[in-house]
């Protein structure tokens, strides 16, 4: 079985230094602001990120004896040369966003150490725990009648509601029901961040405790892909003597209260029915992802050569223009990375999927992993900013635990020799 990932260095150079306050800081910001609505909301661009953490890099190499890490640089060579092939073939530079904050991230997370993720992580689980927490409140404002104080416009296009303590991007004013986003553009998104949270807690040896209480407050989010990534982290941690604790009874009586208040029927109707059988193309009720798959497939078979470089520039520079245009809808599905950038550049996408789901091979522990690949099965954005600093750091601590697990299988058969005078 693989040793805990907590104990792996190879792919985290600068693994054994001390924790560097500023570096938290950066981490931090990275992790829980750089995913955020707020960026959209206040009008700061893309460029602040990347800039921040290049400079951020070049100090901490240059003035904290911060190592740089080969497989890091390898990486980021590929992933450049990839993206150059592409503004060469299309003549269109917009390719390079989809460059830009992947590399953004490699760096900064190269020059970290174990206690800088760790402390990173007890952080980010604080302020997680405050997002969730108040939108919980709104979720229950809501459903008492508290309309949104503001609307504005999202990246995509679509209405961004305020409530004084949650944004969301998903409102329903006839059945008094929000599903909360926090501080990001959609519940899709601020589920897919604590699930992220739950698994490098997992990684790096926190508080299963504290864990499944974002978790479960993560159940305001209604979303389906959040009650999967839950399963899988339960096979993964489970230790029923764990569980027969006064804790369990709290959530019970917890839960009970919800039902008997009269919210429980919002998340039977709005959570629990998605599970049930659909007509048409649809797997479950709340499948919104065979209809986005399939018009992928039909693109595909339109034009084989999508598969290779990608449907071209205008969708790269605005998929929701795009998809109005007479194209199928494919966003939001695991053949996304491969309908806009083909596999010239799409291929960084599919690497850390493969990775990603072939963790609990390893063992029951890194089922928490594979709960993460299934979250970017829906959300295949490791390119996008916020995204892509969770997906790297999981995708550098699982395959840092794989490069140390089979350089200490390989020593252990490396055979002995005795000199002839022993």
């Amino acid at each position: 079985m693989l040793t805990p990932a907590v104990k792996s260095s190879s792919l985290f150079p600068s693994y054994n230094l001390p924790a560097h306050r500023g570096l938290i800081l950066i981490l931090v910001v990275n992790a829980f602001l750089f995913g955020s609505a707020l960026l959209h909301v206040f009008s700061i661009s893309g460029a602040v990120p990347l800039a921040l953490n290049l400079l951020a890099t070049l100090y901490f190499v240059l003035k904290k004896n911060r190592s740089v890490g080969y497989p890091h640089m390898v990486l980021i060579g590929l992933i450049l040369f990839s993206t150059l092939v592409q503004v060469v073939i299309w003549n269109d530079g917009s390719y390079l966003r989809y460059a830009i904050f992947p590399v953004s991230t490699i760096l900064i997370l190269m020059v970290a150490s174990r206690a800088d993720l760790d402390r990173m992580v007890d952080a980010i689980s604080v302020l997680a725990l405050v997002v969730l927490l108040l939108a919980a409140i709104a979720f229950v404002s809501v459903f008492a009648g508290v309309e949104p104080l503001a609307t504005l416009e999202n990246r995509d296009g679509r209405n961004l509601y305020v409530f004084f303590s949650t944004l969301s991007n998903s409102y329903n004013v006839n059945a008094n029901i929000v599903r909360p986003s926090g501080i990001y553009d959609e519940p899709g998104a601020l589920s897919f961040f604590v699930c992220a949270i739950a698994c490098l807690r997992t990684f790096l040896g926190k508080s299963e405790r504290l864990t499944w209480v974002l978790l479960g407050l993560g159940l305001v989010t209604l979303s389906l892909a959040h009650v999967i990534y839950m399963v899988a982290h339960f096979l993964a941690v489970a230790r029923l003597r764990t569980y027969l604790t006064p804790a369990p009874i709290v959530i019970v009586v917890a839960v009970l209260a919800v039902v008997s208040s009269g919210l429980g029927h919002v998340f039977y109707e709005k959570l629990i029915l998605r599970f049930e059988s659909a007509e048409g193309s649809k797997v479950v009720a709340g499948d919104n992802r065979s209809e986005r798959l399939s018009g992928a497939l039909d693109i595909i078979e339109a034009d084989k050569s999508v598969l290779v470089v990608g449907i071209g520039p205008g969708c790269v520079k605005s998929i929701s223009t795009c998809e109005l245009d007479d194209i199928p809808p494919f966003s939001a599905a695991p053949l996304e990375p491969l309908i806009l950038l083909g596999f010239v550049q799409g291929w960084l996408y599919y690497l850390m999927l493969m990775m990603l789901f072939a963790a609990p091979l390893f063992g029951r522990k890194y089922l928490v992993v594979f709960g993460v690949a299934l979250l970017l099965l829906q959300r295949p954005y490791v390119m996008h900013i916020g995204y892509s600093f969770y997906s790297f750091l999981i995708f550098f601590m699982f395959s840092g635990a794989v490069i140390d697990y089979f350089r200490s299988e390989l020593q252990e058969k490396r055979p002995t020799f005795v000199s002839r005078g022993e």
